[in-house]
């Protein structure tokens, strides 16, 4: 869902309250269980970071103007995305300028473990209740809804994030990057329809083995 306006003293913090789901740890394996909290810190310390470089009166003021941020209904609201005059934002992860961003492509995440599991529950809305037969399918539910956002910057720099957001929403979230950003738009069609891409990795586009 679309929301109008954010906890702005949540959002420039560095907790990371919210959690994005199995995805993550699967693609850290045995090292996430031995360095999670490590790795925690550093993303939490980078954040900061961030808002230190930007400086923290500067984000506020982008907060507390226009927005445009996207929620799964019920979610955790550290797991939001943010587009502000300036700022796509991911709290506690990401600030990353929108003038910066020389092309961009939004697209399915590539063979995801939970796929089948999407499959299953499409159209259905996000629910933190829901209770699958399986039991190695617990942590899905949020991680139905991911997505891939990759960037490359003016300097031919790759950046490539997953978050959850609804399929009612990426349209809207491609427009308004389209609209606040000089950048080329890559992003593959399927997605916006809640479809997975099971031939090519939309990352490739940008950069082999990201």
């Amino acid at each position: 869902m679309k929301i109008d306006n954010v906890d702005i003293d949540l959002i420039l913090q560095s907790d990371k309250r919210g959690i994005y789901g199995r995805e993550r740890d699967e693609e850290k394996g045995f090292f996430k269980k031995l360095f999670g909290k490590k790795d925690d810190a550093d993303e939490s310390s980078y954040y900061q970071q961030r808002i230190v470089e930007i400086g923290r009166d500067e984000l506020v003021e982008e907060l507390s103007g226009e927005i445009d941020a996207y929620l799964i209904e019920k979610a955790d609201p550290m797991t939001m995305v943010i587009l502000t005059e300036s700022y796509f934002i991911l709290p506690g992860r990401e600030i990353f300028p929108l003038m910066d961003i020389d092309q961009f492509a939004i697209g399915s995440v590539w063979l995801p473990p939970y796929q089948q599991y999407a499959l299953d529950r499409e159209g259905e809305p996000y629910d933190p209740d829901y209770k699958s037969e399986f039991e190695e399918e617990e942590g899905y539910e949020l991680d139905r809804f991911n997505i891939d956002f990759v960037i490359r910057d003016s300097e031919i720099a790759t950046y490539a994030y997953t978050f959850p957001m609804e399929v009612a929403d990426r349209s809207d979230f491609r427009d308004i990057l389209n609209e606040k950003c000089d950048a080329e738009d890559l992003s593959e069609d399927p997605v916006f329809e809640g479809k997975f891409n099971e031939e090519w990795n939309v990352r490739s586009l940008f950069w082999k083995g990201l």
